[in-house]
């Protein structure tokens, strides 16, 4: 591969080298992910590193040191696609300490994104991502770690982004924490009450108005009963104009 000039033919070595369960064949893949003078042969290798039946803690290292250290952003987008790809907690570990410490806050967005996909997310887990939302300096990496709360099954995920709704100090923070809110599945009549309690209490115009949005996003009868509540008693006239703009165009409207 290295005296093939062909670059399609040495991306085919590549993915050949990927179906070999071999430590040679390993070996080659990371002399190519650390130092082909080609981005894309080093981006690919590190891609097929995470497909392996035998990733070791030795191969989670490796990729993780790539990614701190090659400067081309498609290899490390690589590189952190390929822990994620990486069942069990040695990918999920990796992840979350990318996503608080790498310099590029693209590696920490992708690092984000790619932890809220995974099946191994712990009440630890939550509580750095929480940790990134507050301490992160990045409203990208911040927007991100709420979509990364969205996506986990079940009650941890929504109640971490009332928390947030309801406490950040940054309001671009809590008016996208209340969007996603509104997109988790199984959205209670407890996530609704919070929703209206911060409209009631957010002193932004900007956040009130996503609340109203976010109860219009609601499935039944649960969303349009709180925008009807909302347009029939809300002191401040912009959320009841609001609520009255968005609850007709909802499929929830009834006599």
């Amino acid at each position: 591969i290295e005296n093939n000039p062909d670059a399609a033919a040495r991306e085919q070595i590549v993915f050949l080298l990927s179906r070999f369960d071999s430590p040679q064949a390993k070996a080659h893949l990371i002399a190519l992910a650390q130092d082909d003078p080609s981005s894309k042969i080093r981006s690919k290798a590190m891609f097929w590193l995470g497909q392996g039946d035998e990733v070791t803690a030795e191969d989670i290292e490796l990729i993780a040191q790539i990614v701190n250290d090659d400067t081309d952003p498609k290899v490390r987008e690589n590189g952190v696609f390929a822990l994620a790809q990486i069942e069990g907690r040695n990918g999920v570990d990796r992840l979350i300490s990318l996503a608080h410490t790498h310099q590029d806050p693209k590696v920490r967005e992708n690092a984000l994104f790619w932890l809220a996909q995974g099946d191994e997310i712990t009440a630890g887990d939550i509580e750095a991502i929480l940790g990134i939302i507050n301490e992160d300096t990045d409203p990208k990496v911040r927007e991100h770690g709420v979509f990364a709360l969205s996506q986990i099954e079940g009650r941890r995920g929504a109640e971490a982004l009332i928390n947030i709704g309801r406490n950040h100090p940054d309001p671009n923070v809590r008016e996208k924490t209340l969007f996603w809110l509104a997109q988790t599945e199984g959205v209670t009549a407890g996530d609704i009450r919070a929703i209206v309690e911060i409209i009631d209490s957010d002193s932004e115009s900007k956040v009130r108005e996503q609340g109203v949005f976010a109860l219009s996003q609601v499935e039944g009868r649960l969303g349009a009963d709180a925008l009807i509540a909302l347009a029939r008693t809300h002191s401040n006239p912009l959320v009841r104009e609001k609520a009255l703009f968005w609850l007709a165009q909802g499929d929830e409207v009834t006599a």
